[in-house]
């Protein structure tokens, strides 16, 4: 997002008014990156966990980690065809 909003952020006044959109900027990103970090959205994961949490319960998951931690990655990518 950062890299997107380059071009618009060299529009910002410098002064009061730059300093406040600044700090606006900043807390709106701190609290987004927190929410986040806490709460992953769907469209943020990668397409295997979205099969995983599809396919299995989170129990489920958490009984199989140990048998897929020591799956090679053929095997492992022919379970999720990936």
């Amino acid at each position: 997002m950062f890299f997107w909003s380059a071009p618009f952020l060299a529009l910002i006044p410098n002064g009061e008014v730059g300093s406040a959109i600044w700090g606006y900027i900043g807390v709106v990103g701190a609290v987004s990156g927190l929410i986040i970090a806490i709460w992953t959205p769907r469209w943020a994961k990668p397409r295997w966990q979205q099969y995983l949490e599809d396919t299995y319960s989170k129990a489920e998951i958490r009984r199989y980690i140990p048998v897929w931690r020591v799956m090679d990655a053929k095997q492992w990518s022919n379970l999720l065809d990936t």
